[in-house]
């Protein structure tokens, strides 16, 4: 007996212990503990994180039912925790409890069954998880303030993680030609980088993060396949716990077409500088050579192989003070002479100058001229050579490559301009930044200058208007812009001089150029007459 109630006494004694060390336990815990009767839903024991965290007091809410601890609104959160009470380990997340002072406390509610007094209790366990809440409103917040940004940027934005696309917003869309994120999320950013631009991507790849330039100039691919000249800015973020690069793309195609056309323009003003020199230096002997050449034909003292001698050097002198001409009006951008004209009938003119020619070689002119054009203040002779210029290389493209064609001339305005187009099916021009550079040619020796469109190019920019070169799906189009003006009617070309007879007078020649003043004084003076009126200045140097 005695050995009997030893043991009793024993176990009685590690019971109470055990009982002791978990109520120490739960008083302790930094999460609030209830323990609820499972048969009437009343409150048995709450350890002194409660009050801490809820401010209820221990012995206020012993013995009451455990959902007065929710808020008036959580009722559906009282009946799902009865409902499941019997589920060992359920979890409610982020249920509504109400503080004491009635203030609202967001709390992750676990349930376990255990045995309470040989009957069973729920031993229900609360987390304060306001601060997870928060965190998660303000992810939230973040995430949908990106979002606005994202969607609603002018700049076109990427995402792209592992070298390929997840995510593209509305103007990257547009951008690059696209209706949907679908067509394009999912593929490798290099589909979308033109293919002799990729390598830039792949330097940039093996390039350490800090010796990176914040900006670069890259061409992307349009949907149709076209190039977009494009100015890309990345970065690195974190997108769902691994590296990402957020990249804003910004067009800059017409940047660039400015960019080429202040090279141009600066490229033609140091080339005009240049050749201004030259051209009036041969302009001396060259007049002296036509003079001579003029004088021995008026002579009446050649005949036969000489006098066509005379004459094709006559020629040639006339075709060099052309090339000569061109230069100094390529120089000098003057002022031409403008009047309000009729663009449709300068382009009929133009085209009959060279109708028959391409006539006879299967070469047909298409006309479309838009009635009641109006009528620009320009100078007539000047757009003309520019027109024949350009009819020219068409016919001689299409003659070269195909033997036979079609060139299309075509009139239209444009809000405030007058549109002059001219296509062709010659093929097309592969040498497009350098078409309008003076003495450029792709023609065989003897074929062509290389200034025709320089000169083109100088003659439209000196009328206010541009021009403009691009290739076609079968060969070349130029369009010539020109401003038309606000007031009506134009500059009034001056009058000549009243022609005087030089009978009986006296001429003064005075010229830098020996040969210039001979051939002038030959030509002044009637024949057989005297030359005495000639007197010949030597400058003096010091």
């Amino acid at each position: 007996m005695a050995a009997g109630s030893t043991i009793r006494e024993h176990t009685e004694d590690t019971r109470c212990e055990r009982i002791d060390q978990f109520r120490l336990m739960i008083d302790n815990s930094l999460d609030v503990i209830i323990i609820v009767e499972c048969a009437s839903g009343r409150i048995l024991e709450t350890n002194r994180a409660l009050e801490r965290v809820l401010g209820h007091k221990k012995e206020d809410l012993q013995g009451k039912p455990f959902s007065c601890l929710f808020s008036p609104d959580a009722a559906q959160g009282t009946d799902l925790w009865q409902e499941n009470l019997r589920v060992h380990g359920y979890v409610f997340e982020a249920q509504e409890f109400a503080r004491a002072d009635g203030s609202i406390c967001p709390m992750d509610l676990t349930v376990a069954m255990i045995p309470w007094n040989s009957g069973t209790a729920a031993l229900i366990t609360l987390r304060d998880v306001t601060e997870r809440i928060e965190a998660e409103m303000r992810r939230r917040e973040s995430e949908e303030k990106y979002r606005i940004l994202f969607n609603n940027s002018p700049e076109a934005i990427s995402v792209t993680q592992a070298g390929g696309l997840v995510d593209v917003n509305p103007a990257w869309l547009q951008l690059h030609g696209f209706d949907r994120k679908a067509e394009v999320v999912g593929k490798p950013i290099t589909d979308f980088i033109h293919p002799d631009d990729r390598c830039i991507l792949d330097r940039r790849r093996r390039t350490p993060p800090d010796q990176l330039e914040k900006g670069y100039e890259i061409r992307d691919l349009h949907k149709d396949g076209s190039a977009i000249h494009v100015e890309v800015y990345s970065s690195r973020i974190r997108l769902n716990g691994k590296y990402a690069i957020l990249t804003t793309v910004r067009d800059i195609s017409e940047r660039k077409d400015l960019q080429k056309e202040l090279i141009q323009s600066a490229k033609m003003a140091a080339v005009g500088t240049m050749i201004s020199g030259i051209a009036h230096e041969l302009n001396n002997p060259l007049a002296a050579i036509s003079g001579y050449a003029h004088l021995l034909s008026e002579s009446g003292e050649l005949a036969g192989q000489s006098r066509q001698d005379v004459e094709r050097i006559t020629v040639q002198t006339a075709r060099c003070a052309a090339i000569v001409e061109n230069l100094l009006r390529f120089a000098r951008r003057e002022k031409a002479e403008k009047a309000a004209t009729d663009l449709n009938e300068v382009l009929q003119n133009t085209v009959d100058l060279r109708r028959y020619e391409m006539h006879v070689n299967d070469v047909d002119v298409i006309e479309e001229y838009e009635p009641d054009l109006p009528r620009p203040c320009v100078n007539a002779h000047q757009l003309q050579q520019v027109f024949l210029n350009i009819i020219n290389n068409a016919f001689d493209a299409i003659t070269e490559r195909k033997g036979e064609g079609k060139i299309l001339v075509r009139t239209r305005r444009e809000d405030a301009a007058v549109l002059v187009e001219i296509e062709d099916d010659g093929g097309g021009i592969e040498n497009m930044d350098r078409i309008f550079e003076p003495f450029f040619t792709t023609k065989d020796v003897g074929k062509g200058t290389g200034l025709g469109l320089s000169v083109a190019y100088g003659i439209v920019e000196a009328h206010g208007g541009s021009i403009h070169v691009e290739n076609t799906q079968e060969g070349a189009q130029f369009t010539i812009r020109l401003p038309i003006p606000g007031a009506e009617g134009g500059a009034q070309l001056k009058e000549g001089l009243e022609k005087e007879s030089s009978m009986g007078k006296k001429v003064l020649v005075i010229d830098d150029e020996e040969g210039v003043c001979e051939t002038i004084c030959h030509r002044a003076a009637p024949a057989g007459g005297e030359r005495s009126g000639c007197a010949r200045l030597t400058r003096r140097t010091r």
